[in-house]
């Protein structure tokens, strides 16, 4: 479920440190050289088909930070 207000996209943060997700999907790099587009959801990534590296259309989870 994403959130608006009015006509632009809220972000939403389910508040879970282990296993969050967040809406809506990420971009960076768009327009560049280099562009990684992902989901987070339930402590997974999910690399969408218009990433420029190597864990294009993969899942992974989360790596550990401090």
């Amino acid at each position: 479920m994403i959130r608006t207000q009015g006509e632009r996209p809220r972000w939403f943060w389910n508040g879970d440190l282990d296993k969050p997700t967040c809406e809506p999907s990420l971009l960076v790099g768009s327009g560049t050289n280099y562009q990684c587009h992902s989901f987070i959801k339930n402590g997974q990534i999910q690399f969408l088909d218009d990433c420029w590296h190597e864990l294009r259309r993969q899942t992974v989870e989360i790596p550990e930070w401090i």
